[in-house]
């Protein structure tokens, strides 16, 4: 066989290789009970909610690097959407293997945070978003550990690992920042 067949055939087997993966990984999710879950539905309930946090902390985030009056505030948002973002990367493929759709926008709770942050300038939106902040972030990490505590998924619990390891260090910046404004 000439050289050009044998590489022809090895990126054919590649290819292959490459298009059936996504197929395999959903059978062996489906049918290996290492990879299931003890409530059906909890991983897929946890990654919809887990995703829709963490696409309300970019957009809040957002908004946060363009209204603050404080130079730490923006800096603070800023760290906050790069770190998101880092987050959703993971957890989207993640979401991949449990079937969970990505969130597109905000739902309903964090539309009404938007409004109202819209609605604020200077130190009073600073304040507002930074709370904001504390709160998401603490439904997050709440979500988070009892996700390492309840699911089957080894490497979903992986996953939410580190996430919680990279909210908790959010958390405590933003609510030093959240006390150095006056907050609680």
């Amino acid at each position: 066989m000439s050289l050009f067949f044998r590489k022809r055939n090895l990126v054919l087997v590649a290819l292959a290789f490459l298009f059936s993966a996504p197929a395999f990984c959903q059978y062996q999710a489906q049918y290996d009970p290492r990879l299931t879950l003890g409530q059906p539905g909890q991983d897929e309930n946890f990654m919809g909610n887990i995703l829709e946090d963490g696409n309300a902390a970019v957009l809040l985030s957002k908004l946060g690097t363009e209204k603050a009056s404080s130079p730490d505030v923006k800096a603070l948002a800023q760290k906050i959407m790069d770190t998101q973002a880092a987050i959703g990367k993971q957890m989207s493929s993640d979401a991949a293997m449990t079937g969970t759709k990505l969130p597109q926008g905000l739902n309903k709770k964090y539309k009404k945070v938007e409004e109202k942050l819209n609605g604020l300038s200077g130190d009073a939106f600073d304040k507002e978003y930074v709370s904001a902040m504390v709160k998401l972030h603490h439904e997050m990490i709440g979500e988070l550990r009892g996700e390492i505590n309840n699911s089957h998924n080894a490497s979903l619990q992986g996953d939410a690992q580190g996430a919680v390891q990279q909210c908790e260090m959010l958390a405590d910046q933003i609510k030093a920042m959240n006390q150095k404004m006056g907050g609680h």
